[in-house]
């Protein structure tokens, strides 16, 4: 949002100095030990957390944690900045608002207050770019069979898939073409599968191309991909609450759904998670678990329906496919929407897509005239007291402990703050109406996806040739259990 975006050096340094605040209790999960197996016998390569401690939220943490304890000991764990670090970003209480410092928080750096704790996760290694790349050539280049590299944390969209970017500790990043890169140095054939949680996760689908570039071969074998969100798309799960129960993100569904369990943990009937009624729970039906279970804005996707979008035709006649996991889709999600034809279904798609541009509009404009409001804000107050964005500054302080009436009168009375309060109010109420829009349109977009995908099949089918079965090597590979059978 626009007021992040006002975040520098002194302002930033103002939630350094709210250092009275209580933090809310954290939730508890079980620790997860480092693997003492050899490279040779890791199947999983676990990344979890953000490049700083201000981009690792707590439920990150939780996610990385899940995943460790669901993949078991085979998996390799690497977390932020390691065990002993004190840098898991968790919501704190607010402060008075008599206390001043606060209040010029308000103005100099609005973001919801939080605290950093030190992490759970007490054996965890670091995920510095470095180490991200030395275990996954050891994983490589020792073992055998598929191999599964999964990311939980945040991403930034590039000008093309193969561009994005997934943060790492330390402020480095990685990309699809790095991962795609690393295969063909490993000189060792392993099947990949990706799982990742991030916004514009879809890009890393790119790693599975040669040199990391969709416009060339998939690499052999085959890979395949699980991911929260498309290349060009945002998604849930970067939560500073420590309740887990508020958590709503892909990893939380996805990990609990391979266990047979549902996002808070509860035992589910096999019938509900194995759409393809073979005893078990595959990466395919966890990934579908999210898509009809998770009450948030996102729209999941996998490597087969990018590959259908990519090279199946739009039109044409169609040989019928089993697809089962989209069969499931459409019925459990479209009994919740009414059932609705495909027609329909896009329709109400575009109406709601229609009403989310109208409202980021509008919201767009609200934050030009916030912003516009706190520029007036800042100049009048620093005209007078020049270093009161800066607690950094030697006059930071003894200015506060001078001039504290005076400030504060100027905060209560002046027409610049009272209006400023104004377009802060307006952005959320604005803020709060995109949100809701976004939330209403994700079931939709899903079915739609899911209907999609099944037509595109259909038609990628009766065209045949190697794209169908490149298409048929992919879903193969979606529908392998991520974990062994136990």
């Amino acid at each position: 949002m626009l007021r992040h975006i006002k975040i520098c050096a002194g302002s930033l340094a103002l939630s350094v100095a709210l250092g009275c605040s209580k933090v809310v209790a954290p939730s508890t999960v079980a620790d997860v030990p480092i693997p003492t197996l050899p490279p040779a016998d890791w199947q999983f390569l676990v990344v979890g957390g953000g490049a700083f401690p201000d981009s690792n939220q707590i439920s990150i943490e939780d996610d990385t944690m899940l995943a460790a304890a669901v993949l078991g000991p085979r998996a390799r764990v690497l977390f932020a900045g390691g065990r002993g670090t004190q840098g898991v970003q968790v919501s704190a209480l607010p402060g008075s608002s008599d206390d001043l410092v606060w209040q010029l928080a308000a103005l100099f750096d609005p973001r919801p207050r939080e605290r950093f704790q030190p992490t759970r996760m007490r054996t965890a290694l670091p995920a510095t770019l470095d180490d991200v790349k030395r275990d996954f050539l050891a994983a490589f280049q020792a073992g055998q069979g598929d191999f599964a590299l999964v990311l939980l944390g945040h991403g930034t969209q590039g000008e093309v898939p193969q561009e994005n970017q997934f943060g790492v500790w330390g402020g480095e990043a990685l990309t699809p073409r790095d991962v795609a890169l690393w295969q063909a140095e490993a000189h060792h054939p392993r099947r990949l599968r990706l799982v990742v949680s991030a916004c514009f996760a879809g890009g890393f689908s790119a790693a599975l191309h040669t040199a990391g570039d969709p416009s060339q071969a998939l690499a052999t074998p085959v890979g395949c991909g699980f991911f929260a969100a498309p290349w060009d798309e945002e998604s849930s799960g970067c939560d500073p609450n420590p309740d887990r129960r508020a958590h709503e993100g892909y990893a939380v569904h996805f990990f609990n759904a391979l266990t047979g369990r549902d996002r808070q943990g509860k035992v589910l009937p096999l019938s509900v998670l194995d759409l393809d009624h073979d005893g078990q729970v595959s990466a395919l039906e966890a990934h579908m678990r999210v898509v009809v279970a998770a009450q948030s804005f996102d729209r999941p996707t996998i490597t087969s329906h990018e590959w259908l979008r990519a090279h199946a035709p739009v039109t044409g006649p169609m040989t019928p496919v089993v697809l089962p996991e989209e069969e499931a889709v459409l019925a459990e999600l479209g009994a919740k929407l009414g059932n609705p034809s495909s027609a329909t279904a896009q329709a109400q798609l575009d109406e709601l897509q229609a009403q989310l541009d109208a409202a980021n509009d509008a919201l767009h404009e609200a934050q030009a005239a916030e912003e516009s409001s706190y520029r007036q804000v800042a100049a009048a107050l620093l005209t007078r007291w020049p270093a009161l964005n800066d607690p950094w500054h030697p006059d930071f302080r003894p200015t506060l402990q001078r001039e504290a009436t005076d400030i504060k009168r100027f905060l209560r009375e002046a027409i610049s703050v009272a209006l400023h309060r104004q377009t802060m109010a307006a952005v959320d109420v604005l803020q709060a109406q995109v949100d809701s829009l976004m939330l209403m349109r994700a079931p939709w977009a899903r079915w739609v996806q899911a209907h999609t995908a099944r037509d595109l099949a259909a038609r990628l089918r009766h065209k045949g040739g190697g794209d169908w079965q490149s298409f048929e090597a992919i879903r193969a590979c979606e529908r392998v259990p991520l974990i062994p059978r136990r």
